[in-house]
This record gives C-alpha cells, sequence and structure tokens, in this order.
C-alpha cells in the first residue's frame, strides 16, 4: 500500500468528520441564507417551517429506501415522550422562523448564541445543578457581547428580538429535558428513522393546528396579520426556493447528527461553535450587512464567551448543549 493510501486509512475517521463538518456548515449557511430570502419574498413562517418537516420526512423516506434501510414502524407506546418533542420542536423553529421575518439572519444567531445562558439558568432553577465559578464568569461577556450587537444593530426589531430568544429558551429546554429521550429513540429507531418519524409528526401536528386555527405570520409592516387568506402570492422564484430550502434544512440536520454520532459530546459543541461564526459570516457577507466596530466587537465578545463556557464545562466534565 502506498505511503499516501496508508495515511489516508490510518486518518480515515478525522476525514470523514472533517467532510461532515464541512458539509454541515455549507448546508446550515445555506439554510438560513435561503429562509432569510424566502421570509423577504414570502413572509410566512409557519408555512416555511411546515414545508421543512415536509421535505425532510420525504428525504429521509428516500434515503431510508435507497439505502434499503428496515422502516420499522412507529411504536404508539412511546408516543406520549416523543409528542412533546415534536411540540417543542415545532415551537423553537417556528419562532426562528419568525424572528427571521423581522432581523438579519447574523442577528438571529448572534441572539442564539445565548443557549449556554438560558441552559444555566434553567438548570439551576428546575433541575437544582451547581455549576463552577468559571461557568457564571463565561457567561458576562456573552451576554455582554450579545447586548452591544443588539445596540449596533440599526434594524433592531423588539419581535424579532423577542421570537429569537423565545425559540432559544424552547430548544435549551427541549435539549436539556429531552436528552435521554432522544437518546433512546436514536438506539431503537436509528437516527434516520427517528429524523422521518420526527418531521412526520411535527409536519402532521402542525397540519391539524393550521386547520383548527388557521393563521399565517405576516412580517409586513411589523404587524403579526391572521389570516386565511395570504396576502402574498407564491411565484415560482419563492417556490423553487422551498425545494433547495427544504433539502438544505434536510441536509443540515442529516450532516449535524452524523457528525454528533462520530464525535464526543465536547467536540461536537466545539463544531457547533464553529457552525454558529460560518452561518453569521456568510450571512454578512451574502447579505451585504453593514459592519460597524461595535458589532464586530460584539460577536467577537459573544464567540468568546461561549469558548470559555466550553471550557469551564469540559474541566468538570459537565457537557451541556450549545
Amino acid at each position: 500500500m502506498r505511503p499516501s493510501f496508508r495515511f489516508l486509512h490510518k486518518h480515515k475517521k478525522s476525514f470523514q468528520i472533517l467532510a461532515y463538518c464541512l458539509a454541515w456548515y455549507a448546508a446550515s449557511a445555506l439554510t438560513n441564507n435561503i429562509n432569510k430570502v424566502i421570509l423577504s419574498e414570502y413572509p410566512y413562517p409557519v408555512v416555511l417551517t411546515w414545508a421543512q418537516f415536509l421535505f425532510t420526512s420525504l428525504s429521509s423516506f428516500a434515503l431510508l429506501k435507497a439505502t434499503c434501510a428496515k422502516i420499522t414502524a412507529f411504536q404508539w407506546n412511546m408516543a406520549l415522550s416523543f409528542i412533546p418533542l415534536c411540540f417543542l420542536m415545532i415551537l423553537g423553529h417556528v419562532l426562528t422562523s419568525v424572528s427571521l421575518s423581522f432581523m438579519g439572519v447574523s442577528m438571529v444567531h448572534t441572539i442564539k448564541g445565548l443557549a449556554p445562558l438560558f441552559t444555566v439558568t434553567i438548570s439551576v432553577l428546575f433541575k437544582g445543578h451547581k455549576y463552577s465559578n468559571d461557568v457564571y464568569k463565561a457567561l458576562v461577556p456573552l451576554t455582554l457581547g450579545v447586548l452591544l450587537t443588539c445596540y449596533s444593530e440599526t434594524a433592531f426589531h423588539k419581535i424579532g428580538v423577542l421570537a429569537a430568544m423565545s425559540s432559544t429558551v424552547v430548544f435549551s429546554i427541549k435539549d436539556l429535558f429531552s436528552k435521554q429521550i432522544i437518546s433512546h429513540f436514536h438506539k431503537q429507531m436509528g437516527k434516520l428513522l427517528y429524523m422521518f418519524y420526527a418531521s412526520l409528526f411535527s409536519m402532521s401536528l402542525l397540519t391539524i393546528y393550521q386547520l383548527f386555527y388557521p393563521f399565517q405570520t405576516s412580517s409586513d409592516k411589523g404587524t403579526l396579520v391572521f389570516s386565511i387568506n395570504l396576502e402574498h402570492k407564491m411565484t415560482f422564484f419563492v417556490f423553487t426556493l422551498f425545494i433547495f430550502d427544504g433539502l438544505s434544512h434536510f441536509m443540515q440536520s442529516y450532516f449535524a447528527v452524523s457528525v454528533l454520532a462520530l464525535v464526543s459530546a465536547v467536540a461536537y459543541s466545539i463544531a457547533s461553535l464553529g457552525k454558529r461564526l460560518i452561518v453569521i459570516s456568510s450571512s454578512i457577507l451574502f447579505f451585504g450587512d453593514q459592519i460597524s466596530f461595535v458589532k464586530v466587537f460584539g460577536i467577537s465578545l459573544s464567540f468568546w464567551g461561549i469558548f470559555l463556557y466550553n471550557n469551564a464545562k469540559n474541566d468538570r466534565s459537565r457537557i451541556l448543549p450549545l
């Protein structure tokens, strides 16, 4: 065996992780930027969320069929644990889409960087966890960085900020209280089958809700419009974007799960930090956002806080979701 092939074979897993991470980063950046373009042309976050669940379920099913994987029937005795997870997924994704209707991608993801603050707060108040002083100290630059970024934002919108923070809280709750349940479902079904059922159930629940309480959320004039009749028509351009967005959203979820399966929780949290940095940077370049010194300093300070937070919790082997 040639030395070059021997080197590749020896480090096969490392190259696989690198490839998955790059694909995850690219899919995440693409999805978020397309989301913003769609919501600018067709400002209905609930429709966007529903379409993402639809494409994820269809893509997961197609991949399961293509790989000849066994598709086992859903065990309804798990429904009591599974359905609450779907509700949290729906709420978190809808709130994220609402926030993107009012603010830029970079702003939304900077605010979502507050996840460690909410995670620590919730776990201390409701689960009685205790953390070192280093963890609490790390939350200071993280919070200050987000506040500075919000202060420097010219297109600051209260509803957008509230939606972004609320989605972060929802996902923090899901990660904290559902980690063992999700791990159990992964083992029982397999990750791809779990993605299929989770997206299928979420889409079904969202469909039922809209049948009884039909509404679409519009960001026009900074108000929330509740109406059966859509004020914005879906053009062919928007429809095409929905297709690309659905596929990229599936790839984002698939590669995220693939990375998590290959690395430790510590490495995954660091990889997540890199993903958020790529998403923010790509959105600034794609949309040509104005960059002030205060905004750059705020984003840098928040990432420094997340880095310190990772180091602090890793020192104690207390892995919290990022």
